[in-house]
Order: C-alpha cells, then sequence, then structure tokens
C-alpha cells in the first residue's frame, strides 16, 4: 500500500460513524489458543481482545488493532478494568492503532500470528 492509499484508508476510517454500534461481544472463538499469537481485527473497545487473552494463557499473546485512536484508548482502560492480575496479564495483551490495509503501521510483522480474529469489522474495512 503507498502512501496516498494508506492516506486515503486513514480518512475512510476517520469519518466512519461510532454511535449505534452494540458493545455487545458474542463471538465465537476457538477453544484451544493457549500458547497462541492471536491478532484481533477490529478490536473496537476491546471486549473480545480480553476473552482471547484469557484463552491464549500466560505463553500466548493477543494484539487488538482498530483504527480508531478512541477505540484503543477504550480498550486499553476496558484491559486495565477487566482484570486484577495487572502486569502479568498485560503482558499477553496489547492494542495497537492501525488501518486493516496496512497492519505494518500496527507493528505486525508478515507471518508472525497464528490466528487471526475479524468480529462483524469487515464491513467497515475501506
Amino acid at each position: 500500500m503507498d502512501e496516498l492509499e494508506l492516506r486515503h484508508a486513514e480518512a475512510h476510517y476517520a469519518e466512519m460513524p461510532r454511535d449505534g454500534y452494540s458493545g455487545r461481544c458474542e463471538m465465537l472463538l476457538p477453544e484451544d489458543l493457549r500458547g497462541m499469537r492471536v491478532l484481533d481485527l477490529g478490536c473496537r473497545n476491546g471486549k473480545g481482545a480480553c476473552k482471547l487473552a484469557d484463552r491464549v494463557g500466560p505463553d500466548g499473546f493477543v494484539l487488538g488493532v482498530d483504527p480508531s485512536a478512541a477505540c484503543v484508548a477504550r480498550a486499553e482502560a476496558t484491559a486495565a478494568a477487566a482484570r486484577a492480575e495487572g502486569a502479568a496479564w498485560a503482558e499477553r495483551l496489547a492494542f495497537a492503532r492501525g488501518c486493516f490495509e496496512d497492519l505494518r503501521a500496527a507493528g505486525v510483522e508478515d507471518a508472525s500470528f497464528d490466528v487471526v480474529i475479524v468480529n462483524s469489522v469487515l464491513n467497515l474495512a475501506w
């Protein structure tokens, strides 16, 4: 993706309405994610990423990516409030801002995740 395409994608996501979306997280998750690296595309408020972090266990890792800086901030706050384990749990969960079309900007390298979860957000993709 070249710089002009990336700017168009970022502008698309910035103009998306954020009101009116349900905050319910009812994603169907694979049973055994222990030790896996999971990418949650369109993590929104982070509820699903928190569930995924529980499933990957202490040897796994979850990265939630969303094009909205406000959603990433809410996801970080959700994760902090959701877990009493604090830093130990936080080591297996992180959030980053990035467009679906250019995940490298969010720190995602080729072949660096075992599983990608996309829950009700592909309709938002540019």
